[in-house]
């Protein structure tokens, strides 16, 4: 059983990017002109699947990798030469070819979600680099972080839209890299007060699109309606004056917002918007948690809404995964090719752990609902560099890995019987 599972595992990782594949996008980019000791599908697959059991991210300890798995004997200078521009190249088309039918969770929606075609999460978060870096990434605190680069992402929980991923520079604001179009329409997108924009909820509107966020805490819009119980006496009024009056826990208002639109041909106009207020009150503190959001009421009640909001928190699962599991922000280099090259390296590593885990998980049955991606990543860091020489050496030697294949097995199933997945108890 446990040389057939390596198999698998074997198996599905060569399909995710086959060896042809990878020497074509190779010779495309030029990064590969000639292949020597250097080779392309050996580099490919020991920069995705090298760093693990805690070792550190650097060049030569990723030589050091590369030479005891495929037998080569490097000189250091002719390994660190291979992290250009075609080799950044080379991992920006790789990862545009994952990303194509990536899914980053297993859960499906309910039926409560059957208006929306997907949830789409997006968020942002920073990498400090080398100071010397400075002028050509800066980053927003000279003191602490002279130089850093901000990952942003836009996830899909079901697959039915696009995942993407992009990079700027530390200062640029999250808003920037969001860039709404056609592809939002019928998705609901959940984003937390980085994205905070009455241009940008009215930009997601009108292509037909949803969204919840949280409202900041001094917003007062003023009140045009109420979708739960009976307050018309606050109709005309402000949210803040509400808030701090009335008993019930629950509010479900419509509300409507001012805001300054875009700037065209350097004339300035101002517009009105009318959007949907939800604000819960939290029964320990007596503090208000208030969303916004144009989803319909029919759609998803007040309740719902709160509870939807809490499938943001995958995307912060997933920025954890990323910096404690495959170290993305463990940047020493002061070389950009090198910093560029690391990051894309890591985003590979995410995307062939999620597929690995997808695979892994159908084998298990039933029990493969209590698999969770927070027990997988800690496995898959002690056990990277075993499957680094599963797929680099022959099939025959997957036997000699049986002990590994059982760990996984064994390890991968949540012993907490009733525990479930966040994401998957939300949207469910």
């Amino acid at each position: 059983m446990a040389s057939e599972q390596c198999t698998h595992i074997r198996a599905t990782l060569k399909r995710l990017l086959p060896d042809d594949r990878l020497e074509q996008i190779g010779e495309e980019t030029g990064c590969f002109k000639r292949v020597r000791k250097v080779a392309p599908v050996s580099l490919f697959w020991t920069l995705v699947l090298g760093f693990g059991g805690g070792t550190d991210r650097s060049i030569s300890n990723l030589r050091r990798i590369y030479e005891s798995n495929t037998g080569e004997t490097l000189v250091p200078s002719s390994f660190s030469d291979r992290f250009t521009s075609g080799l950044v190249l080379f991992l920006r088309k790789t990862l545009a070819v994952l990303l194509k039918d990536f899914k980053a969770t297993r859960a499906q929606l309910g039926e409560r979600f059957e208006a929306f075609k997907d949830v789409l999460l997006t968020d942002s978060t920073v990498l400090r680099l080398h100071k010397a870096l400075a002028n050509v990434c800066p980053g927003t605190r000279t003191n602490h972080s002279p130089a850093a680069v901000k990952l942003h992402v836009v996830m899909s929980v079901t697959s039915a839209g696009k995942s993407t991923v992009a990079l700027s520079t530390g200062r640029t604001h999250d808003r920037r890299k969001l860039v709404i179009g056609p592809w939002v329409k019928q998705r609901l997108m959940l984003f937390d007060l980085g994205y905070y924009c009455f241009q940008l909820f009215s930009c997601i509107a009108r292509n037909g699109g949803y969204f919840v966020s949280r409202l900041k805490e001094n917003a007062n819009p003023r009140i045009v309606g109420t979708l739960v119980g009976s307050h018309d006496q606050w109709i005309g009024s402000r949210l803040q004056n509400m808030l701090a009056s009335v008993r019930e826990q629950i509010l479900d208002l419509e509300v409507e917002v001012s805001f300054k639109r875009r700037s065209y041909r350097g004339a300035s106009k101002f517009g009105n918007a009318r959007y949907r207020a939800v604000c819960i009150k939290d029964l320990e503190t007596k503090k208000w948690h208030c969303y916004i959001t144009n989803v319909p009421a029919v759609t998803l009640d007040a309740a719902d809404i709160a509870q939807t909001y809490r499938a943001r928190w995958e995307i912060e699962l997933l920025f954890k995964e990323l910096k404690s599991g495959y170290r993305i922000d463990h940047l020493k280099s002061p070389r950009p090719e090198v910093v560029e090259a690391f990051i894309l390296a890591a985003l590979h590593t995410l995307i062939v752990s999620r597929r690995l885990l997808r695979a892994l998980t159908t084998t298990l049955g039933a029990i493969g609902e209590r698999v969770t991606t927070g027990r997988w990543w800690r496995i898959l860091r002690v056990i990277g560099q075993d499957l680094l020489r599963l797929v680099l050496k022959p099939p025959r030697m997957a036997i000699a890995l049986d002990g590994i294949c059982e760990m996984i097995r064994h390890e991968l199933v949540d012993p907490h019987t009733k525990r479930r997945p966040m994401l998957a108890t939300v949207l469910e």
